[in-house]
């Protein structure tokens, strides 16, 4: 009876995490220019998830907001934003980070935000009617150059976030424990 309880608590855990992360992100509907910024903050309750819940939580609430996000925000931006990297990103960072030496860990984590890059690159040359990030190879090489010191800077600041979280934050909470 007790892990039937402890499913349950997970459970809702990862729907209220979910749901969360989606408030999160809503007010882009308001603030489209701040949808980088808040598919950003809603990672931050995948991370929550997988901390409390395993990969099993964080898949969850990762897939919940993405398609709340998709479905009901009319400005798809950060959604987009949150399905192709701020969400999926705190799982491949979890997996990269239980590797033992730093240069793998360091190659996938770029890899991912590369393929992460370029994928948002495609997806939105959909929208926006061609292969605008090609038309100077000096453009492209510069805002990937720009993008991957930006992205080191995230992935430092949110290993400082999740430390803050499991020293400070988790104790305070006591979810379901």
């Amino acid at each position: 009876m007790r892990r039937g309880i402890k499913n349950t608590q997970m459970a809702l855990l990862c729907a209220v995490l979910a749901v969360l992360a989606f408030c999160v992100m809503s007010p882009a509907v308001l603030l489209p220019a701040a949808g980088l910024a808040l598919a950003a903050a809603a990672g931050l309750f995948v991370i929550a998830a997988l901390i409390e819940a395993g990969m099993a939580g964080g898949l969850c609430v990762y897939a919940a907001t993405a398609a709340l996000a998709l479905i009901i925000l009319p400005i798809k931006t950060p959604g987009l934003l949150f399905l192709l990297f701020f969400g999926l990103y705190p799982m491949v960072k979890s997996r990269a980070e239980r590797m033992g030496r730093a240069r793998p860990r360091i190659c996938i984590k770029i890899v991912f935000a590369n393929l992460a890059l370029i994928i948002l690159c495609f997806v939105s040359s959909l929208f926006s009617g061609g292969l605008w990030f090609l038309s100077s190879l000096w453009a492209v090489v510069l805002t990937f150059a720009a993008l991957n010191l930006l992205f080191v800077i995230y992935d430092i600041a949110l290993t400082r976030l999740i430390e803050f979280y499991i020293a400070n934050i988790r104790k305070r909470i006591r979810w379901f424990h």
